[in-house]
């Protein structure tokens, strides 16, 4: 999503009318900025139904509506025109791209393109770094996040979408940012407004804590209507040409999606229809979220008597940070004393490393100041190997150092398929593999100029050096 304020909505990409009785014609011309969009309806219907679908799960029958959309996106907006009497059918639509101003630097964005049979997503979002990235289709149909596969598509509108996630101890998982677009379909006006159709219009009014959404049949000439609202274990049925439901807001999440049905059956045309509409469930009373999500987990370390070692954890950005170990008794929180500093930072270091602390558990506290989050790594481990039986010191040799692209790494003649190690002095995991030669090269053109632990172990014997990586 993008910063500015200011920022203009970018319009119309492509429109498309189609006409099936040149008594009746449907248009329509829209200004705005941002989110909420005028819609100015220029039709000429005699007898005039119009309802009004604007791609994101939501509808009018307004004559001119103004509409706000949920979050950045693509959308189809359609508007249709019935002569109540001569039966006149035209429909109008728009693809419409909205992006609304927000607060967080996350900028939610992908496009599509057809490779082979199927549509493909590709990420193009920017400054999302400490959120899970989510790609999603709302509706029947399948989907992963480097691609999505139409299914069986009824006459009815679904969305496509990508979402910024996260997900701690207190409140779960949580949507911040969304980037929604409806996906194409083939609306045929013969079979969504004649007959047996069971195209439905809906509307939802927000209340302080729910929205009612009411759903009306367009067709009047059905004999029995049973609506399905799903979302709750088995769908809850209703009858009747015109129903409503009250759907509560969910606290962590912007939009909710949910799926609605309506059955239909025609006595006189001995006929019956089934058609579904996808629909969005905005919450008036959302804030963004504060997010305390950890990005990876902390990894257990190894360290002999006498060593220092570091726990590194990556977080999101403005967080506080507490370390806590366990001795055997139970998770406690550490003070910058003794062995022990970084205890409120997101690197803890231990030094001086004594036997007495083999295989202590350590983990840290994620949290906002203000009691907004708070979020519970998984534990690692220290291992400190116990007495000369229990491991070998034994000397690598390494050059070049300085190094610019390379390091050759030398193992002594009693080391066999070692596994070697380059972490960085936050004792974060930089590299790993199997040196199965007595020489390994290994490239390091990749990795930011500073100083780095080479950390080779095999059995029981281990073998360290520094190096330093300068361009």
């Amino acid at each position: 999503m993008k910063i500015n304020i200011f920022l203009k909505l970018v319009i119309i990409l492509v429109a498309r009318t189609i006409t099936t009785n040149a008594q009746c014609s449907t248009n329509f011309t829209y200004i705005g900025t941002a989110d909420t969009l005028i819609f100015t309806n220029l039709s000429t219907v005699a007898n005039a139904h119009f309802y009004w679908n604007f791609g994101d799960g939501s509808g009018s029958n307004e004559f001119s509506p103004t509409h706000v959309f949920p979050d950045d996106g693509k959308y189809i907006v359609t508007l249709y025109g019935v002569d109540t009497l001569t039966n006149c059918v035209d429909v109008k639509e728009s693809i419409i791209d909205v992006t609304k101003p927000d607060s967080l630097a996350c900028n939610i964005f992908f496009t599509d393109t057809i490779i082979g049979t199927y549509p493909q997503t590709t990420n193009l979002s920017t400054n999302c770094s400490g959120f899970q990235l989510n790609c999603h289709v709302f509706g029947p149909a399948q989907n992963i996040c480097d691609g999505f596969v139409i299914g069986n598509w009824g006459p009815s509108l679904f969305i496509h979408g990508m979402q910024a996630t996260s997900n701690d101890s207190i409140y779960g998982y949580r949507i911040y940012n969304a980037y929604y677009k409806t996906l194409p379909y083939n609306y045929s006006s013969t079979t969504n407004y004649q007959n047996c159709s069971a195209n439905f219009e809906y509307v939802i009014d927000y209340q302080t804590n729910y929205a009612v959404a009411t759903f009306t049949a367009m067709n009047k000439n059905a004999t029995n209507y049973t609506f399905y609202i799903t979302g709750f274990g088995n769908p809850i049925s209703q009858s009747g040409p015109s129903i409503s439901y009250n759907y509560n807001y969910n606290n962590n999440k912007r939009v909710s999606p949910k799926i609605v049905y309506l059955v239909t059956t025609d006595t006189v045309n001995n006929c019956t229809d089934t058609v579904a509409h996808q629909i969005l469930i905005k919450n008036p009373n959302y804030t963004f979220p504060i997010n305390c999500a950890i990005d990876s987990p902390i990894q257990s370390q190894t360290a002999v008597m006498g060593a220092n070692v570091q726990f590194y954890i990556s977080a999101s950005p403005n967080t506080n940070f507490q370390w806590q170990q366990d001795a055997g008794l139970g998770f406690t929180n550490l003070t910058n004393a003794g062995p022990y500093s970084g205890v409120l930072t997101n690197t803890l270091t231990i030094s001086n490393v004594q036997a007495v602390m083999n295989n202590f558990q350590y983990r840290c506290i994620v949290y906002n100041g203000s009691g907004g989050c708070l979020n519970t790594s998984a534990p690692a481990s220290l291992y400190v190997p116990l007495g000369i039986q229990d491991i070998e010191l034994v000397k690598i040799e390494l050059f070049p150092n300085p190094a610019s692209s390379y390091i050759n790494i030398d193992l002594p003649a009693n080391i066999n398929n070692a596994t070697l190690t380059i972490y960085s002095l936050f004792g974060q995991q930089e590299f790993k593999t199997i040196a199965s030669k007595q020489q390994t090269r290994i490239e390091i053109e990749d990795l930011p100029n500073g100083v780095y632990l080479v950390e080779v172990l095999s059995d029981h014997k281990v073998g360290r050096q520094m190096f330093i990586k300068h361009k």
